[in-house]
């Protein structure tokens, strides 16, 4: 069940009795309704997600919660810029480069050689900030787990400064951002693979 469970009964509650698969992972697409009033899931897409490891900021903080906070508000900016870089690519694509995404219907119906820059507006497509550990850095920053009342109270703020937009006071593109925890392994490997090169965190 790891990590595509779905509910459909929850589903139904949140997404107006809409249920639909998330997009290989955890994320899901945000509700979209096209010009008759009609929601759509199947056929649109996510520009690119940018995961946050929270455990790591959370041990380079060494239990200053202060300066966990500065920590995630500079991880947070670059996870902005990582977020506006695959954007600013996928502006400079055009249906020829896949035509089965782009012309055939797999994604839209486009004419050869259009841009997909219109696709990545209006909510028509989302863009991703992904992010892992929360119970474990709760318990490196507070000392106790997320469902303890003072860790719980941690975690929210923690989750209320992720929301969109990524970054504070700012907000990626008119894509629909969305906050997803993403499988363990892509978060984790390359920070590990650093710290055992060099014996420690650095920043």
């Amino acid at each position: 069940m790891y990590p595509d469970y779905i509910s459909a009964k929850k589903m139904r509650e949140i997404y107006k009795g809409n249920v639909f698969s998330p997009m290989g992972c955890r994320s899901f697409l945000s509700p979209w309704k096209d010009k008759d009033g009609n929601y759509k899931f199947e056929g649109r897409f996510n520009q690119g997600v940018v995961s946050l490891n929270l455990p790591q900021i959370g041990i380079l903080a060494r239990g200053d919660e202060e300066k966990f906070w500065k920590l995630l508000d500079q991880r947070l900016q670059l996870c902005f810029e990582a977020l506006m870089c695959r954007h600013n690519a996928l502006k400079n694509v055009r249906s020829d480069s896949s035509p089965i995404h782009w012309q055939y219907g797999a994604i839209a119906r486009l004419p050869k050689g259009a841009p997909i820059e219109p696709l990545l507006y209006s909510g028509y497509s989302s863009i991703s900030l992904g992010y892992i550990g929360l119970y474990e850095v709760t318990k490196l920053v507070k000392g106790v787990s997320h469902t303890d009342p003072q860790g719980q109270a941690f975690s929210l703020r923690v989750m209320e400064r992720l929301r969109p937009p990524a970054t504070p006071g700012r907000r990626p593109t008119s894509a629909l951002p969305c906050t997803a925890p993403p499988p363990s392994p892509c978060a984790t490997a390359s920070p590990a693979l650093i710290r055992s090169a060099s014996g420690r965190y650095q920043m």
